[in-house]
């Protein structure tokens, strides 16, 4: 009930309080810095605010989901966790689930708003931040399952070439630890 009588932010504040909630949130909304770009980037611009109709599309929708139930499915400790990757132009997103009875339930999300510099990788680059963005907030599920990571691109081909930047050197050392 709480959530549904929520008011539009009116001030740079207020979006400050919802940015926050959304955050503690974010492992029940899956894609949340893509869905709730526009709310993000209230808080980076030091001009006026500006509620737009963009933010309160995002506003709305996330009032809707928050009000469904959950949705997360405890893990199973017997049955492999498969790793979801994507990569928009300004976030980056990865949902761990299990498949149960022919049906795949999500465990987790996690969304990652892009910096400038990180917004101008390409995409295969953004897709192996995504990886270690999700290895390292959900280090105790990677050491204690087996991971499946799941992708259009051949992520593993490409992290164990000869020549690569020195971020992806630095990041496919750390996909050791965790057998990826």
């Amino acid at each position: 009930k709480a959530i549904i009588q929520m008011q539009s932010p009116q001030t740079v504040k207020d979006v400050q309080r919802l940015a926050g909630r959304l955050v503690f949130l974010s492992r029940f909304i899956p894609r949340l810095a893509d869905k709730a770009g526009p709310i993000f980037t209230l808080l980076q611009k030091p001009k006026n605010f500006e509620w737009t109709d963009q933010c309160e599309e995002a506003f709305k929708s996330f009032k809707t989901f928050l009000t469904t139930p959950p949705i997360l499915q405890r893990p199973d400790h017997k049955v492999d966790l498969l790793l979801y990757l994507a990569v928009a132009e300004s976030a980056i997103s990865a949902v761990i689930v299990q498949e149960h009875q022919k049906t795949q339930m999500p465990v987790y999300f996690i969304s990652w708003v892009l910096q400038d510099t990180e917004k101008r990788y390409q995409t295969i680059e953004k897709l192996a931040l995504a990886l270690v963005t999700a290895a390292r907030h959900l280090r105790p599920y990677f050491q204690s399952h087996q991971v499946v990571v799941k992708t259009d691109y051949p992520i593993k081909q490409i992290l164990r070439k000869l020549k690569l930047a020195s971020r992806m050197i630095a990041w496919s050392l750390e996909f050791f630890e965790f057998d990826i």
